[in-house]
């Protein structure tokens, strides 16, 4: 609250006046997007710094968008469900009921990335490997 000091209502207490219905609405759906890229975020081990990093922005402007005391950008939002591999669709409007991140995220990460870089023949011999393990893992269990 402010009181005016100068002008014909001095001493009169000014009270601020409340959000529209269509700021509080606005803010509502940015915060459901904010806790949705925060989920997707963790689901994929990734710090805020990676993924600000990622789609070209800073650390604050990401954690901004997360605590939805901003707007969230239209090229930003692209940008995320570019780098989540998700449709823009999923990414604003889909369930956030995300799993916990792996114990071993960034580990498995930095893995992927190293896979992704090698011809696309080792590629294959290393999803064939995995599917092979993986196989082997259900009939021992």
């Amino acid at each position: 609250m402010d009181v005016e000091k100068f002008g014909p209502m001095k001493g009169v207490i000014v009270m601020p006046r409340p959000p529209s219905k269509k700021a509080r609405t606005a803010r509502k759906y940015n915060a459901d997007w904010g806790q949705r890229i925060e989920a997707f975020r963790r689901t994929r081990g990734l710090s805020q710094t990676e993924l600000a990093q990622k789609i070209g922005i800073s650390q604050r402007a990401l954690s901004d968008y997360e605590m939805a005391t901003c707007r969230l950008p239209a090229e930003v939002l692209l940008k995320l469900s570019q780098s989540f591999r998700v449709s823009m669709y999923e990414l604003t409007n889909g369930k956030i009921s995300a799993p916990p991140p792996p114990k071993n995220g960034r580990k498995v990460r930095a893995i992927v990335e190293k896979i992704e870089t090698l011809p696309p023949k080792k590629q294959q011999q290393v999803v064939e490997y995995v599917e092979f393990i993986s196989r082997s893992n259900q009939h021992a269990a």
